[in-house]
């Protein structure tokens, strides 16, 4: 995963979660802080990233799926996501 791709995920999960203030935790977080020209080849390796949110209630708490996360990421366009990404 790159940083566009990240974006992308994170402008998804915050849709369904209708939440900005999310969280990128594991190893996919230094893509948030650091360009991948800054990152040895492994940082982007990893298909795979895990989000919390802050506001997410129990019962939106099972939302976030594969199926959901497609659909709502076909509505980001992509390397236009309107979410900073900074440390």
């Amino acid at each position: 995963m790159n940083r566009v791709q990240l974006a992308h995920v994170l402008c998804a999960a915050s849709r369904i979660a209708e939440d900005d203030g999310l969280l990128v935790v594991g190893s996919q977080s230094i893509l948030g802080s650091r360009d991948e020209d800054e990152l040895p080849p492994e940082a982007t390796a990893s298909m795979e990233v895990d989000i919390a949110s802050f506001a997410l209630s129990l019962v939106n708490a099972g939302l976030i799926d594969l199926d959901v996360l497609a659909s709502a990421s076909s509505k980001c366009p992509a390397g236009s996501t309107g979410l900073s990404l900074t440390a």
